[in-house]
């Protein structure tokens, strides 16, 4: 389960960032819970472009602070991003210099 910061306050803006660009184009809403399971476990399912816009455009560092904040493991955060970038073509260069490479695991 995610943890919060001392006031949430900072969560929730988190949160609220990420979820809000994830969820804008789309017509069905992932929530913070299913977000953070799928990339913590690398099966997206139904949620394949909401991921792939997590990714692609959630800027890198709150990419990591969301992670970091729902107790994601930067090296589960990274398999899952090369699924979605295989799946999708998908890719964010900017993002990929910051998570260790699958040669590293």
């Amino acid at each position: 389960m995610a943890k919060q910061d001392k006031g949430g306050k900072g969560f929730d803006r988190i949160d609220s960032i990420v979820l809000g660009t994830v969820n804008a184009p789309f017509r069905r809403s992932i929530d913070a819970a299913t977000l953070s399971e799928c990339l913590r476990t690398g099966v997206v399912g139904e949620w394949i472009v909401q991921v792939t816009a997590f990714f692609t455009d959630v800027r890198p560092e709150m990419v990591l602070e969301f992670a970091k904040r729902h107790g994601i493991e930067t090296a589960d955060l990274a398999r899952t991003y090369q699924v979605v970038k295989d799946v999708s073509g998908e890719r964010n260069p900017e993002l990929e210099k910051r998570l260790p490479s699958a040669d590293d695991s």
